[in-house]
């Protein structure tokens, strides 16, 4: 087989410094880079086998011959922060060829990785304007790590250091930014920043193939990487390894004839994986970067693994000890982002349980996010605070600072009488509410597993907690909600992680509007009349899963401020296996049951109509102002057979009022308040 060498037919992306030099390096070293202080720095690359590299920086110098496969490393010593932009000399062989990187900084570096979250831009994000016109920073250097998946480790990515400037920063992630931001300032140091992230992207993606047969609870991807991918990657291996020996003799040619080396050879095209493949990200986007010595890596994803509970922890430990792992086995710092409230992520107080959890792990923090999500959507545009907060946590954990870096967290309770009193690590100064109002959120329960509101009070890093509801209280929830944006926190502002004291499955514990409990939204009520007032998410109250089986569910709803895709949402047969659902907009009235059953039915902006919802058995009959509009058998078997009942709207503010639920015999289940 023959091969031939040339950057057009292979594809291969070099900095101009290096085109006509005898040895090959990954873009990582690139000019404007800056080497981690204080750790060795490994420098890396390819040339002719058996020539000797020398590596020059800094008034010092190392040598390394190339293996056979053309492969050669080099340790720089450990070396104190530097502002001066400085030159690496890479020379092959007689000291005549070399390759040099100019304005070479020392200084602090960390890898920024994860979802959309990360990867959101200085541009999108709250002031993006302000901040860009001050993000003039030269001592502080990016690189930004393209997509990219494939089946086997990538030895290069399509991408070089640049200089901290209003044009670079604004296409940047804006959380790294911030981050980066924070530490310059504070440390006074050049900062460097990698930026590696992926949006819509799981765990599991990151994580390599090792990280899988860690826990039981990883066998999944396991199995899939054993059936899918190896036999796919061992072709690909054995193709990159014929490329990297025919280059390895085309090189030793070129060097023995004076000639500059060929292109090294990238992936084949048949190395492309899928994005969400088990571990194809790792491989493309971040296998490429190891062993670049830095300080520490952040993290900011979870958003689409929000049904995977404790597991979480699981997919945590296995991603963070196989990275540490792969860089020579240092516990390097590890922080991350609990992922904030959002009104369509279902158990996500099960998914912050299982980052906090993951905090025992050496070398690891979780920056709170609680008081700044915006439930409406999946990407809250206060980026500056999630990275100073993560900031705060290197602040204080590695550069020796005397800060605040966790909000509050559970640490016991104790019940006496009437009251529960709660203590926490990390009060800083002591306990307070963030907004200046009374606590929410917080909950009590007695033995028969019905939360109400708790009442608190602070004293210093206790909160005392009372409800008139629960006068022998046994368990405590703050914040045990994926819509609840609380106001507990310390001193220093930063929030109280949830946390709950029970172990009961499938209990509501969202505050209460009566027997009500809030999913969503905003609400109040007066005489009656329950008003959602924030039409930005889908409000919705709930009333628990009941044992219901058939009934009669009545109602008046009224929408106050519509909009084009504003729709009125009537869950009835709710348990914690589905429902079913009215969805009425204001042209046509929906069904959810097995296909979709619509009627056009038209609805006007404030006017009061009867809702009248009959089930028995699998038939389900809808009444709208006294006339039928809709009659459906479910054939499906599986379909929900018992259940409470929850309204709300989305994307509309509304009003409901007279709700009733009767059984068949006329018994009033459920009536008004």
């Amino acid at each position: 087989m023959k091969y031939v060498f040339n950057l057009a037919a292979m594809g291969v992306i070099l900095c101009a410094s290096v085109v006509q030099a005898a040895v090959w390096m990954p873009s990582v070293f690139s000019d404007h880079m800056v080497l981690q202080r204080e750790k060795l720095v490994p420098v890396w690359g390819c040339a002719a086998p058996g020539t000797t590299i020398t590596v020059e920086f800094a008034g010092n110098k190392q040598t390394a011959s190339a293996d056979n496969e053309g492969k050669w490393m080099v340790k720089l010593p450990a070396m104190k922060a530097s502002k001066n932009g400085r030159t690496m000399t890479v020379t092959a062989a007689d000291g005549t060829r070399k390759t040099t990187f100019k304005d070479v900084l020392v200084g602090e570096v960390w890898l920024a990785s994860g979802q959309s979250n990360m990867e959101v831009e200085v541009k999108r994000s709250k002031k993006a304007a302000e901040v860009i016109s001050r993000a003039n920073y030269p001592m502080i250097r990016l690189i930004h790590v393209p997509r990219n998946s494939t089946v086997v480790p990538a030895y290069d990515v399509p991408a070089t250091w640049t200089p901290c400037t209003p044009t670079t920063a604004a296409g940047f992630s804006a959380v790294a930014f911030f981050f980066g931001e924070r530490l310059y300032t504070d440390l006074d140091v050049p900062i460097g920043l990698i930026s590696s992230s992926y949006s819509g992207s799981k765990i599991q993606v990151w994580t390599p193939k090792e990280g899988f047969e860690m826990f039981d609870s990883l066998s999944k991807e396991a199995v899939n990487i054993a059936k899918t991918v190896t036999p796919k990657r061992l072709a690909v291996e054995m193709q990159v390894a014929e490329n990297q020996r025919q280059w390895a003799s085309a090189a030793k040619i070129a060097m023995a004839d004076g000639k500059p080396l060929p292109p090294y050879p990238k992936l084949p095209a048949s190395a492309k994986a899928h994005t969400k493949q088990p571990a194809g990200l790792f491989n493309g986007m971040i296998a490429p970067l190891i062993p670049y010595a830095f300080r520490g890596a952040i993290w900011y994803q979870g958003e689409s693994n929000g049904q995977d509970g404790m597991v979480y922890r699981d997919r945590m430990e296995a991603l963070i000890t196989t990275w540490r792992n792969r860089w020579g086995g240092e516990d390097f710092p590890f922080y991350f982002v609990q992922i904030c409230p959002y009104y369509q992520a279902h158990g996500l107080q099960f998914l912050w349980t299982a980052q906090l959890a993951t905090t025992k792990l050496p070398n690891t923090a979780l920056a709170g996010t609680a008081d700044i999500g915006d439930i409406a959507g999946l990407h809250p545009d206060n980026k500056f605070e999630v990275g100073n907060r993560l900031a705060l946590c290197a602040l204080a954990k590695d550069y020796g600072k005397s800060v605040a870096y966790s909000g509050p967290i559970f640490k016991a309770v104790t019940f006496d009488g009437n009251q529960a009193v709660v203590t926490f690590d990390h009060v800083a100064d002591g306990l307070k509410s963030l907004d200046g109002k009374p606590l929410t959120y917080l909950m009590l329960s007695g033995k028969e597993k019905v939360f109400y509101n708790a009442e608190a009070k602070i004293d210093g890093d206790k909160l005392i907690l009372t409800s008139k509801e629960v006068p022998h209280p046994v368990a405590v929830r703050y914040g045990w909600a994926g819509t609840a944006i609380p106001n507990l926190g310390n001193s220093a502002g930063l929030p109280a992680i949830a946390f709950r004291t029970d172990k009961w499955s499938r209990i509501l514990s969202s505050p209460r509007i009566g027997p009500w409990y809030v999913y969503c939204g905003t609400w109040s009520e007066k005489d009656g009349v329950f008003t959602q007032s924030n039409k930005r998410v889908q409000g919705r109250l709930q009333l628990g899963f009941k044992d219901w089986t058939d009934y009669t569910l009545e109602l008046d709803v009224k929408v106050t401020e519509d909009h084009p895709a504003g729709r009125i949402l009537i869950h009835f047969r709710e348990n914690q296996y589905g429902s079913y659902h009215i969805s009425w907009n204001n042209s046509d009235i929906r069904l959810n049951a097995a296909r979709d059953r619509l009627v056009k039915l038209p609805r006007e902006k404030e006017t009061w109509y009867t809702l009248k919802i009959v089930v028995k058995g699998n038939t389900i009959k809808v009444l709208v102002d006294g006339e039928s509009v809709m009659s459906y058998t479910d054939p499906n078997p599986r379909s929900p057979k018992n259940g409470g009942i929850s309204l709300g709207g989305h994307a509309i503010a509304a009003e409901y009022r007279n709700i009733k639920v009767t059984d068949p015999s006329g018994k009033v289940l459920f009536e008004g308040k």
